[in-house]
Parts: C-alpha cells; sequence; structure tokens
C-alpha cells in the first residue's frame, strides 16, 4: 500500500472518532460528500448548547437535549441530502411561507455547504435561504431566510 494512501486512510479513521473534525473529510476526498450519511446531533454554532428537536406544531426549535437527526445523502458526490428527525419521524424542511424550519412527511432535500470553524450551512438548494436561530434562549425557533454569514447560522453535525 502506497504511504499517501495509509495516511488517507488513517486520516478517514480519526475523522469518524472525532466529530469536530467533520469538515476535513471534504479536504481529504474531494469527491464526497461533506459528511458521511448517518445519524447527528446539530447544534449551532452560536449557541452550541442548543440542538435541533422538533416542537409540539412540528416546528423545529432549539433545545438542550439533542433529536438525533439520520443525514442521507443523495449519493456520495453531491451536497444534497435529507434529515429525518428519528424522535418526530419527520423529515426536515423550509417552509418558505412562515419562514420556519417544519417537519414534513415526505423527503425534502436540503443542501449542505462548508462553512467556517467546523460548522456547516443549511440550505434551501433552490433559494439559497438558510436556517438560523433568531436568538439563544430555549425553545427559540430555527427561522429560515437570507445568508449573512452569521454565526447563528452554522451548524455542527455531531456523531450522534
Amino acid at each position: 500500500m502506497e504511504l499517501s494512501a495509509v495516511i488517507k486512510a488513517q486520516a478517514a479513521v480519526s475523522f469518524y472518532q472525532h466529530p469536530f473534525l467533520i469538515y476535513t473529510r471534504q479536504n481529504l476526498q474531494s469527491n464526497m460528500s461533506i459528511i458521511p450519511s448517518g445519524a447527528y446531533n446539530i447544534s449551532n454554532a452560536m449557541y452550541p448548547n442548543l440542538y435541533f428537536a422538533m416542537s409540539g406544531n412540528k416546528e423545529f426549535v432549539g433545545r438542550d437535549v439533542a433529536d438525533i437527526i439520520q443525514v442521507k445523502f443523495q449519493d456520495e458526490d453531491t451536497t444534497l441530502a435529507t434529515l429525518y428527525d428519528t424522535a418526530s419521524q419527520l423529515y426536515i424542511g423550509f417552509n418558505m411561507g412562515e419562514q420556519k424550519v417544519t417537519g414534513y412527511t415526505d423527503p425534502q432535500k436540503l443542501q449542505l455547504s462548508t462553512s467556517w470553524e467546523n460548522s456547516l450551512v443549511i440550505q434551501d438548494p433552490s433559494t439559497a435561504q438558510v436556517c438560523y436561530f433568531q436568538d439563544g434562549s430555549e425553545g427559540s425557533s430555527i427561522d429560515v431566510g437570507e445568508e449573512s454569514g452569521d454565526s447563528n447560522q452554522r451548524w455542527r453535525f455531531l456523531v450522534a
């Protein structure tokens, strides 16, 4: 086995052991998805103690206890994925009329893009609208709007 292949294999193993290094996978294997499909807790970069969680009215809010979100990429060469909340059994999607992140029974494709500080941006692939926390309080809604680059629009995908 070639030395560079061994280094890549070791880096791939350490990637799975260190969830904060998720973004490095793209640098190691540029033809692969940003993160592997799998189960994650999604926290906010600005408010790291708040996680994606379903409220009682099918809207996603920030909670201090994370729901497990199943991320499934369309294929290995894309950034389009479905995000499925295992607790509510609903797919995460953008309600553009209400500008909220809500739950749907049908799969909703979202785009995951690299950001900085080990985080990703979750956006609608057709409008480039992104999701964000309006404020950092428990139960705060996850809203949809224009990308500004603020850290409340960046998300960390932590292996569940």
